[in-house]
């Protein structure tokens, strides 16, 4: 995917605060989502798919967001799937870091997440020419508070 919505994110997206009442679903699919478009837009990093009728706004990748103990895919048409397990992967290696990832789940008390990752992206790498083993690993955690 295209690297400046990786940096748009980490230095210039802020997620909306959640409002007390609101189900973590509705926050994701409606909230979070919107206020997501709006800063890719602003940036620039979104274009017009127009092989679809009515053309869609897409941006270049997809995102995994982790939210409440859940997983998500964002697609590149800001589709929104929850992951049905702890664990997803996303790119062109996607399928042998999945292998990986549901092998590694089965000894998981003897790996941290970052063995985890460690040997997923290898694996993806190995199978994959364009996916290479270079791993920097980064979690950005956004100080959440809920609004009344």
């Amino acid at each position: 995917g295209n690297t400046n919505v990786y940096s748009i994110i980490k230095y210039r997206f802020s997620p909306p605060l959640r409002s007390i009442n609101q189900k973590t679903d509705d926050y994701i699919h409606v909230t979070f989502i919107d206020s997501l478009y709006k800063v890719l837009e602003e940036n620039r990093v979104c274009g017009k798919d127009s092989a679809q009728t009515p053309p869609l706004t897409i941006f270049d990748g997809a995102m995994l967001v982790g939210y409440e103990n859940k997983l998500f895919i964002i697609g590149s048409y800001f589709s929104i799937v929850e992951c049905n397990d702890d664990y997803a992967s996303i790119g062109s290696g996607e399928e042998f870091a999945m292998g990986s990832l549901h092998c590694t789940s089965k000894i998981l008390s003897t790996l941290d997440n970052y063995g985890r990752i460690k040997l997923a992206i290898e694996a993806a790498a190995h199978h994959t020419k364009s996916v290479n083993d270079t791993i920097t690993y980064e979690e950005i955690i956004f100080d959440e508070k809920l609004t009344t």
